[in-house]
């Protein structure tokens, strides 16, 4: 007799207390089998007994729906005769249900109470009668509590359910509060230790979590909306009390609260039978068309969509209501609607066996315990919010979940902004999908950082909840969608419970619909006329755009963006003629139309870049590449294009276009169709040390975030000195999901970019070369021009300038540091202040003269004569200056022995207080502080040979300290020289040498330099290695003829040009072993060679601290 949605109560299996709310309001009704309504009361006494309990109910005083309780409650004894008379457990019910008309719907609500005829067993007890239902309640009710508890002291295992229908109105001042409470506490106390079968049940008149939980919040003397009940209700909805995160003891977790939600599918047949039965005709017209279980399915479908009470589908669907509705059912069953879909085979037959190993479940006959959710992983687009809402109706029609309504949300609504926020958020949705499906789109999103508050994980708050509402409902289906990698992610590290809630057979993979799919369904959307030109074009569009997919792609999603776009420039032109190929927008023709390529505007910014013919042949045999692919795509069926490499080392010096050439191959490959179109820019610029301190997340995220785009990284060298780095970025451009989905560029000079390939061995294989060449000196006149043209107020004679031009390129110093284009930068604002300089100087007449006062001319550039010579043109023609070797005239003592000990060199950070830059004339290289009272330096030799000017820069926390230094001792067979400084800064320190320790292989050294001299850093740099070896008396030729000699410290440890002279100093004390030398090539291999410092303890007229 009982329904179904009162029985997921499950009485027997909750605690002492239970909290009902939901659909319990006063006008709801519940129709059993015996086709009666009943309000909620009603309905849950029915339950009751039928699971066995005698039920009593307490609003203002006590009734029951049977004389019996009563009397057995109070203790009564009877005052009319046998206590066995029939009359006691009369049936509340007078009529023979519907068929007797002495009840209809409408009057369900009615509060109405006549006396009854019948005469009551005791004289307390006062029998009510309305319409066809009669119930006994006791006049006197006074200290109802207390009978409670003395009743189960009396009868400790006697089912008993006693209900306070509104708890609203139990108010008590605090005295009797405090006399109920303790009698609470005692019987909490019994029920656990004596295994007592009473049950108390509050009926909550609240249709939300929100609400519920808010009402606790304005309560004053309610006696059930305070503690410790409200204490009960909170935990086992989701809150914590007063919001300190504080776990309030005593209950069971999801046993106190109860959710009453929408009728199920007996309800609504049960309905439906009563309105046959009690219409005149009989309805037959109704259910002559679609079967009768399948009119109370739909209409259970729609109840559970559209959230409506069962009363108001009684009182407001007529006749003429419910055949409409029954018209416009949808009768082509869920099954069918999902083998129709195209593109998913493998779903279908995976649920096949999903739907047999469920329904074998519910029969009891399979083994072991079938975990029903689900992870719908794939792409966007793939169908699975449609493949889900059909697989919750499939299980419905087969009778698998009891409503099989579909909850659709998204992270945001099952996580609070605020801390005691994210449990009753989520508690309320899985209450709202009870019995049906919780569909979580982009689940992955619980595992996010953004969830996060301090030392409070929202999401994973938020998981916990999930995770016990799929543990105690396998009659709910909670289904997580998104990325496969993802979603498998946040099952198999959200929480270490997460994987044991889900069978295998619950995995489903969508994969991306193919390009006939996708064309098939992309032609359904387009309403307008078409030509068969246009079709043919559009498959070739699809195979393109599907061809280059990647983890983004959007399947349906990116289809209805597409025609869209298509349709959208087809209105626009205004056209009366049939869509056709002419109608697309210039983006998607050039994916088909071949003639758009051929006038050569796709590589027209390419080959606008002066030089690097070199370059341009590499772009432009990608483009080759992909125009021939893009033309097999239109003629071969199911051909698999494949991209060529688009991963690049850019070697080249400052200034020759590297940065440019990647934002064009970016624009190229997005022009192609390769990547998508961007929404904003197409290149990611990063720099090497940017990346130094990046984790194997971090570059996945980098890599991840730049799909579809160019992630340039410039200075790239710089990773050296993290080798990991260089092994992830290696490893994920050979990942499948991002493999020629985003094209990664490393830049850098030559040099550099070479030692950077030896970190590792895979570089080399997934990056190709592409050397940038020095620009000629008519080149950089012909930038410098270009220069001028966009600068605004500025005009020049090209011709007239040239020769000056090109001689003051030819004059520049070149180098691996030259600057290229921003020579050419540079010289325009030299051209453009000496410009200024005349105007301001010129006669009253050519100050007024605006061509005077815009125009460059000959005499603006530097050391400009009229005489001047024709200068070579070609960048390799520039000769490099031969530094011979001198020895220096000091022949005075070098002492650095009464240094104070407090400013010697200890530990890592001290480097930047002693190791600066020397720069000369004619270079640059390190030197370092070996004593702070007479200002002395040391360096290598072949640092200073061939100058005589030169400055220190000591770069120490905030400060710049620049000085002037002079030669005063040098050795250069050794490769040492001293140096004086004119000044040194407080704070500096000093190095002091090592003599003692043995130069033994492994010994752990570190280099301290200016690699690439002011290029890389302001600051010193330290790197670690070991000694590799030690060469006593290695022979070093020079290019003239001389040689060095010494005493060799061989290490693998970094250092490169601006390096020469640092310190080599022991890892442990920071004590200096050697001066560096420079790198050696032997056989193939690199390593850089350090001078022994404990040679210059030789010479007579140097003394040192040791």
């Amino acid at each position: 007799m009982c329904i179904d949605r009162l029985k997921a109560l499950d009485i027997n299996h909750r605690e002492l207390f239970t909290a009902i709310y939901g659909m319990n309001g006063s006008s709801e009704v519940y129709i059993t089998k015996d086709l009666r309504v009943h309000n909620l009361r009603e309905a849950l006494y029915l339950y009751l007994k039928e699971e066995g309990y005698t039920s009593l109910f307490y609003d203002d005083k006590a009734f029951s729906y049977e004389e019996e309780p009563l009397l057995e409650f109070f203790n009564f004894s009877s005052e009319k005769g046998d206590s066995n008379e029939p009359t006691r457990k009369k049936d509340f019910f007078i009529g023979k249900g519907p068929m007797s008309k002495s009840r209809n719907i409408s009057n369900i609500s009615n509060t109405s109470t006549p006396k009854s005829t019948e005469q009551s067993h005791h004289a307390s007890i006062r029998i009510e009668s309305s319409g066809n239902q009669r119930r006994f309640r006791v006049e006197q009710s006074e200290g109802f509590f207390k009978e409670i508890f003395a009743y189960s002291k009396r009868n400790p295992h006697k089912k008993l359910a006693v209900v306070f229908v509104t708890p609203t109105t139990l108010k008590f001042d605090d005295d009797q509060r405090r006399v109920i409470l303790n009698l609470w506490n005692d019987l909490k106390t019994d029920y656990r230790r004596n295994k007592l079968a009473i049950k108390i049940i509050s009926l909550y008149d609240f249709d939300s979590a929100k609400l519920f939980t808010q009402a606790f919040d304005s309560a004053s003397d309610e006696l059930l909306f305070l503690s410790p009940f409200k204490d009960l209700i909170k935990k086992d909805i989701g809150q914590d009390d007063d919001n300190t995160g504080k776990i309030v003891e005593g209950g069971r977790k999801d046993k106190t609260v109860f959710f009453l939600g929408d009728p199920f599918r007996d309800e609504i047949g049960n309905m439906l039978n009563r309105r046959r039965l009690m219409t005149k005709e009989g309805l037959p017209h109704l259910f002559g068309k679609i079967e009768w279980d399948f009119i109370t399915l739909r209409l259970w479908q729609g109840m559970a969509s559209g959230k409506s009470n069962l009363s108001l589908i009684c009182d407001y669907l007529d006749c003429d209501n419910l055949d409409e509705m029954i018209e416009r059912m949808d009768t082509v069953k869920a099954i069918d609607k999902l083998n129709s879909l195209e593109g998913i085979d493998n779903i279908r037959e995976q649920f096949a066996l999903y739907r047999q190993a469920l329904a074998a479940h519910r029969r009891r006959s399979g083994s072991g315990r079938f975990r029903p959710h689900m992870a719908l992983m794939g792409s966007p687009g793939t169908g699975k919010s449609t493949v889900a809402r059909l697989f919750g109706d499939i299980l419905r029609e087969d009778g698998l979940l009891p409503k099989g309504h579909f909850v659709k949300v998204s992270c945001d609504e099952l996580i609070g902004q605020y801390i005691g926020e994210t449990r009753p958020k989520t508690r309320a949705v899985c209450e709202k999908a009870r019995g049906g499906i919780l569909f979580i789109d982009e689940a992955y999103g619980l595992m996010s950082g953004k969830n996060s508050h301090g030392d409070v994980n929202y999401g994973a708050e938020a998981i916990e909840v999930l995770i016990q509402f799929m543990e105690d409902n396998d009659d709910s289906l909670v289904i997580l969608a998104g990325y496969t990698d993802e979603i498998t992610d946040l099952i198999n590290e959200g929480n270490k419970g997460f994987r044991r809630r889900f069978n295998e057979l619950g995995f489903f993979e969508f994969k991306d619909y193919s390009p006939d799919v996708l064309y098939r369904i992309a032609s359904k959307m387009i309403k307008v006329p078409t030509t068969e030109n246009f079709h043919k074009s559009l498959k070739g569009i699809i195979r393109s755009k599907w061809a280059y997919r990647n983890k983004k792609f959007g399947n349906v999603g990116d289809m209805e963006n597409l025609i869209n776009q298509i349709v959208s420039h087809y209105t626009s032109l205004n056209t009366h003629e049939a869509l056709d190929t002419a109608h697309l927008p210039n983006e998607l023709r050039i994916l088909v139309d071949e003639s758009l390529i051929k006038d050569g505007s796709i590589l027209a910014e390419l080959n606008g870049i002066l030089g690097q013919q070199e370059v341009k042949a590499e772009v432009s045999s990608i483009v080759n590449k992909l125009v021939a692919d893009r033309i097999k795509l239109q003629l071969i069926d199911n051909y698999t294009p494949q991209l060529p490499k688009l991963n690049f080392l850019f070697t080249g010096n400052p200034g020759t276009g590297k940065t440019t050439v990647a934002r064009i191959i970016g624009r190229v490959l997005e022009g192609l169709g390769v990547f998508p179109p961007s929404k904003g820019n197409i290149i990611t610029e990063v720099s090497g040390n940017d990346l130094l301190p990046y984790t194997p997340a971090d570059v996945k995220k980098l890599f991840e975030d730049n799909i579809g785009k160019v992630l340039f990284i410039d200075e790239a060298y710089q990773l050296r000195e993290s080798p990991r780095v260089v092994a992830d970025i290696v490893a994920n451009v050979e990942l499948l999901e991002y493999k020629n989905k985003l094209s990664v560029i490393m830049a850098g000079y030559p040099q550099d970019m070479c030692e950077l390939m030896n970190v590792n061995a895979g570089l080399p294989r997934r990056f190709k070369e592409v050397p940038f060449s020095d620009y000629s000196n008519e080149d950089l006149y012909e930038i410098l021009v270009r220069k001028v043209e966009t600068a605004p107020n500025t005009i020049m004679d090209s011709e007239q300038c040239r020769i000056a031009g090109i001689s003051y390129f030819a004059s520049l110093q070149r180098g691996h540091s030259f600057g290229n284009a921003g020579e050419a930068e540079n010289l325009l604002g030299i051209l453009c202040a000496n410009r200024d300089d005349r105007f301001i100087k010129g006669t009253p007449e050519q100050r007024n003269d605006r061509d005077f006062a815009q125009r460059i001319f000959p005499c603006d550039f530097p050391n400009y004569s009229d005489t001047v010579s024709h200068p070579s043109n070609s960048a390799q023609d520039v000769a490099d200056i031969s530094v011979g070797i001198t020895e220096s005239s000091f022949d005075g003592t070098i002492d650095c022995t009464a240094e104070d000990e407090q400013f010697g060199v200890t530990q890592g950070n001290d480097i930047y207080n002693s190791v600066g830059l020397l720069e000369s004339e004619k270079g640059m290289g390190t030197a370092f502080i070996i004593s702070v009272n007479n200002r002395y330096v040391i360096t290598a030799s072949h640092v200073v040979e061939g100058n005589s000017k030169f400055k220190f820069t000591l770069n120490f926390g905030d400060r710049l300290f620049q000085t002037n230094a002079r030669l005063l001792w040098n050795n250069a067979e050794q490769d040492f020289a001293i140096l004086q400084l004119d000044s040194i800064p407080e704070g500096a320190k000093y190095f002091v040498f090592d003599t003692a320790t043995a130069r033994e292989p492994a010994t752990s050294i570190r280099i301290v330099a200016f690699p690439l001299g002011r290029q890389v850093s302001s600051k010193a740099v330290l790197t670690s290695g070991a000694i590799s070896n030690y060469e006593e008396n290695l022979t070093i030729r020079n290019e003239d003829g001389t040689q060095r000699r010494f005493n060799a410290i061989r290490t693998e440890a970094q250092a490169t040009h601006g390096s020469s002279g640092g310190p080599v100093v022991l890892a442990d004390s920071m004590k200096v072993i050697g001066v560096l030398h420079g790198g050696m090539n032997e056989s193939g291999f690199f390593m850089n060679v350090a001078s022994d410092i404990s040679q210059i303890f030789n010479e007579s007229n140097l003394r040192f601290l040791k």
